[in-house]
């Protein structure tokens, strides 16, 4: 089965779309997944919340440490 991802990448200091702008992006969206299920496939669509929320994961030499932070 083939699988993709898409993903929307905001770059800290460009201007952030208004709220009225970014419910007519998410409408748009919602049509597409839409169109994407009639055509019988499944969708997930979710967000992410904020870099400051994340915690990085990492791995080196068998060991595991976490941090918590911005994933960038």
């Amino acid at each position: 089965m083939t699988q993709y991802l898409m993903s929307v990448w905001h770059e800290e200091g460009e201007v952030v779309p208004s709220p009225d702008e970014m419910q007519v992006m998410f409408k748009a969206v919602d049509a597409f997944n839409q169109t994407v299920k009639d055509a019988g496939a499944w969708v997930f669509a979710g967000g992410l919340e904020a870099p400051d929320t994340a915690t990085v994961v990492r791995t080196k030499g068998g060991d595991v440490t976490t941090t918590d932070g911005p994933f960038a």
